[in-house]
């Protein structure tokens, strides 16, 4: 670790890269969207489904498909058994997207909410449901542990020394409703490194520089505690949190070697 470069701020909360992200994604392809990163290296925490209703449009079109394929067939005095097997082939086509519209599969790990005519229905564990189409999903929401490295921040002592810390936090949706009608993933990742430069400042004002080098459990528990007290409102839980670095500047540490 080393000292901020020239012209680089020395105070306050240095915001890095957004690390939650939220996408639109088809209901049946919510599962494999949940375990791969988007373009920027982002596992999105929350889906919101493009076709709620979930009615197949890729196998209803093949259906209809087919069956002006056997209209044609018999059209122009073709096969007859072939116009039979096309027919048949559109009914059983059409069958299975009228039936996904019943259909509702959660991934592993994860809550689907329910609404209806703009209110909320209850919500979906993980598995297969049976849900009448008119009772859309509007999100899918992890229910896993979420690690999450909050920007370096800076702040200053009890003796008016500036100190740096570095943590990494692990969070969990406690109430996917409130988390998702209150505010949307990428917003809440402001929100969660903001809380965390507001807990690092408040701490460090109860301590001096050399505090900060002996930072025990049960400051470390305090500032995760502080820092929950922002994210609660949004249904959220802090599990965890790790100091991975908290230290002055090094010359403030050369400068007292040096004496």
């Amino acid at each position: 670790m080393v000292d901020p470069a020239p012209g680089q701020p020395a105070t306050g909360l240095n915001y890095s890269t957004i690390q939650l992200g939220q996408e639109r994604v088809p209901l049946h392809e919510a599962s494999a969207v949940f375990e791969t990163p988007d373009a920027n290296g982002r596992t999105p925490i929350v889906i919101i489904p493009t076709r709620p209703l979930r009615l197949r449009l890729d196998l209803l079109g093949g259906a209809l498909a087919l069956l002006v394929l056997a209209i044609l067939i018999v059209g122009f005095g073709g096969n007859f058994l072939l116009a039979v097997i096309a027919f048949v082939a559109a009914v059983v086509l059409a069958g299975f997207g009228g039936l996904s519209a019943f259909m509702v599969r959660v991934p592993e790990g994860t809550t689907a909410l329910l609404v209806q005519a703009g209110r909320h229905r209850g919500t979906l564990g993980p598995g297969g449901h049976i849900v009448m189409p008119w009772v859309a999903v509007s999100h899918i929401i992890t229910r896993r542990q979420i690690p999450f490295e909050l920007p370096r921040a800076e702040a200053l002592t009890a003796d008016n020394v500036r100190a740096r810390i570095d943590m990494l936090v692990t969070f969990n949706i406690a109430d996917p409703g409130r988390f998702v009608y209150a505010i949307a993933a990428p917003d809440f990742d402001l929100v969660l490194q903001a809380a965390g430069y507001d807990g690092v400042r408040t701490l460090f004002r109860t301590l001096t520089w050399t505090g900060v080098l002996e930072l025990d459990e049960e400051q470390s528990e305090a500032l995760r505690s502080r820092i929950e007290g922002h994210v609660r409102p949004f249904g959220v839980e802090i599990s965890h949190l790790s100091i991975t670095y908290a230290r002055p500047h090094d010359s403030l540490l050369a400068a007292e070697e040096a004496r």
